[in-house]
């Protein structure tokens, strides 16, 4: 393979990093020039600047991130070998969902999984394991307005509004003016709860029941 002059390789680096930040800033210059004389695009070089991602001649859901690239949250990744299927959740760490009924209470889509090799799921961190279609949701950072959750060493209890905001309910009384259930109350881990931004506290009835019936 003919080598690149260094002075074009500066100017196909800064064009990957500007169009594939992501994936370009793991590689080196030598590799982008690898796949650019293979006819890889920048956003589909993997970290070993041989293997292009699907629709450019690899099996079908066969992805492979660039070295030391974390996955977006929300990621679907699967083991073909046991079916074990994961989402990747804001912290960067697989969240193995234990079940089709939760993947499916959690809205999440089949036709999204993307099939790994062994090594590749091991390279992503492990997360506690999600058997609920809550602790699935905001796992994924998805949880629907209305949704009431707590995070049980503190006991605070908070209803998600339409803007993905966690409110917190600021006392047993404002709960019980709202018309709230305790029994639609459902825990999570604090980690999760805390990658939601905070909203305006609820203080009283009337501003819970606000949220409540529209979100806001």
């Amino acid at each position: 393979m003919a080598r690149i002059a260094p002075t074009m390789l500066r100017v196909l680096f800064a064009a990957a990093l500007t169009t594939a930040a992501g994936v370009a800033s793991a590689l080196t210059y030598q590799q982008l020039a690898d796949c650019m004389a293979k006819g890889i695009a920048p956003a589909q070089c993997s970290g070993n600047a041989v293997t292009p991602l699907p629709g450019s001649g690899t099996a079908p859901n066969s992805v492979l991130q660039a070295t030391g690239a974390p996955r977006p949250q929300g990621s679907l990744i699967r083991l073909p070998d046991t079916g074990a299927t994961f989402v990747v959740d804001g912290g960067g760490a697989k969240r193995w969902i234990t079940n089709p009924q939760v993947f499916a209470a959690c809205g999440l889509d089949w036709n999204r999984v993307q099939n790994l090799s062994q090594a590749e799921i091991d390279s992503v961190p492990n997360g506690p394991k999600l058997g609920t279609a809550v602790e699935c949701m905001a796992a994924r950072g998805a949880l629907p307005a209305g949704a009431l959750v707590r995070v049980p060493e503190t006991g605070a209890v908070y209803v998600m509004d339409a803007a993905g905001q966690k409110r917190w309910v600021t006392s047993p009384q404002v709960f019980a003016e709202c018309g709230l259930d305790w029994n639609r109350v459902q825990n999570l881990l604090r980690a999760d709860l805390d990658r939601f931004r905070d909203g305006a506290q609820l203080g009283t009835g009337a501003a819970c029941r606000i949220v409540v019936a529209t979100g806001r």
